[in-house]
C-alpha cells in the first residue's frame, strides 16, 4: 500500500470511530426520554423554581417525589434535579434565603427564610 492509501484508510477508520460515538450518545438520549426520567425531572424542577418564585419568605415546603436528589445553589439561584443519572436544572427568581434538607430518596423540606 502506497502512502495515500494509508492516510485515506486512517481518515476512514476516524470517521467510523466517530460515527459510532456520535450514534451511542444519541442513543442514550433518546432511552433517556423514553424512561421519562428526565422529563420527570425537567418538570420537577421547573415547578419547584416556580413555587420558590411565588412562595412567601418563612414558608416550609414538603416534597414527595421520585427517587432522587434535589440541590439548591444560591449562588446560581438554581434548582437542580438528579433522578438516577439525569439531571436538569431550573433558574429562580427570589431574593430570599432558600434552603433544601432531603430527609430521604424521595421526601424534601424547602425553606424559604427572609
Amino acid at each position: 500500500m502506497n502512502k495515500k492509501g494509508v492516510e485515506d484508510l486512517l481518515m476512514n477508520v476516524i470517521y467510523l470511530v466517530m460515527i459510532a460515538i456520535i450514534l451511542a450518545m444519541f442513543s442514550v438520549w433518546i432511552s433517556g426520554l423514553m424512561s421519562g426520567k428526565l422529563t420527570k425531572a425537567q418538570l420537577l424542577s421547573k415547578e419547584i423554581a416556580l413555587v420558590i418564585d411565588s412562595a412567601e419568605p418563612e414558608t416550609i415546603l414538603s416534597i414527595s417525589h421520585y427517587p432522587g436528589n434535589i440541590s439548591i445553589d444560591t449562588g446560581k439561584r438554581e434548582v437542580t434535579i438528579l433522578i438516577e443519572r439525569n439531571e436538569f436544572s431550573y433558574d429562580y427568581f427570589s431574593h430570599h434565603k432558600i434552603s433544601v434538607d432531603n430527609l430521604n430518596e424521595t421526601f424534601a423540606i424547602i425553606r424559604v427564610e427572609k
